[in-house]
């Protein structure tokens, strides 16, 4: 098999970073995904606990198994859970590798009090009020998500090919009633490609299980459909952004600097790393 040498360079480039932090210390470092999970966890870790972005799961994952067979360890890894058993697998074998909570970072942020924090930021806290608060929003948008993230999973499950990249959810998401245009959104998904008939398309938009996070049985959601969900709602009917104010990296970035500690210490997440750096570090 000929390996591509940006390939080999994702995987070079964070080991010599790696086996360069060696040379002066010897603690436990964390591996993670993207600069946002450094900016999360940053608040959360132990200021001596180096952190090391690279980019995606895979890498994090493959980069985790040469350093600790390496004896570059010891080392930890937090990555997205995703809509796979990837990283079950990794913990079934005994990896030191802990998954947020739900699909990802930014689901895992969704679940606490960071939403009501950022809301604060977004929205418009009367009508906010009026609607009926945090947890109704959360429902409500997720209620207005379910038939996507079925898709997402069927995706992943049964290999169908579905290009999610370019689907907008501003022109999926009806106006007025703020619905879900599920044959708008089947039809877009099967224009694209795929191997899998419109018919089946909205049969799993429908009616599909959503594979389950295992801490709180909660279906799997990507959080970045959520916090693009929150943004509409909030241009449309609780707040007053503009459309730029309105995408889904704004209010990712909101998110991100809402994240202080307290308001993660509970996480399922956040207690096993805890557990897990605490008992790794020299």
């Amino acid at each position: 098999m000929v390996v591509s040498s940006s390939t080999l360079q994702s995987y070079d480039a964070p080991l010599d970073r790696i086996r360069l932090h060696r040379e002066g210390d010897s603690r436990v470092i964390v591996l993670t995904e993207g600069a946002p999970d450094r900016t999360v966890l940053r608040k959360l870790l132990p200021s001596h606990v180096q952190i090391f972005p690279l980019g995606t799961r895979p890498v994090v994952l493959d980069v985790l198994r040469t350093v600790l067979a390496e004896g570059l360890g010891p080392a930890v890894a937090v990555v997205d859970r995703d809509f796979d058993e990837a990283v079950q697998i990794q913990i079934n074998g005994g990896m030191p590798v802990v998954p947020y909570d739900n699909a990802d970072l930014e689901s895992a942020l969704w679940a606490t009090p960071i939403l009501e924090e950022s809301l604060a930021v977004i929205g418009n806290l009367n009508k906010i009020s009026a609607f009926g608060g945090a947890e109704k929003i959360r429902s409500f948008i997720d209620s207005l998500l379910l038939p996507l993230q079925r898709l997402r999973a069927a995706n992943t499950a049964q290999s169908l090919g579905l290009r999610f990249d370019t689907i907008d959810l501003r022109r999926r998401i009806k106006p007025g009633k703020l619905t879900l245009n599920i044959e708008g959104l089947c039809d877009s998904l099967h224009s694209r490609g795929g191997n899998v008939s419109r018919a089946d398309l909205i049969r799993i938009a429908r009616s599909y299980d959503c594979p389950c996070e295992p801490i709180y049985g909660l279906p799997l959601f990507r959080g970045k459909d959520r916090l693009s969900a929150l943004g509409i709602v909030m241009k449309r009917r609780l707040g007053d952004l503009s459309h730029k104010e309105a995408e889904a990296e704004n209010i990712s970035r909101i998110f991100y600097a809402a994240s202080r500690p307290e308001l993660l210490e509970d996480c399922n997440w956040v207690v096993g790393l805890l557990a897990l750096v605490a008992s790794q570090d020299c």
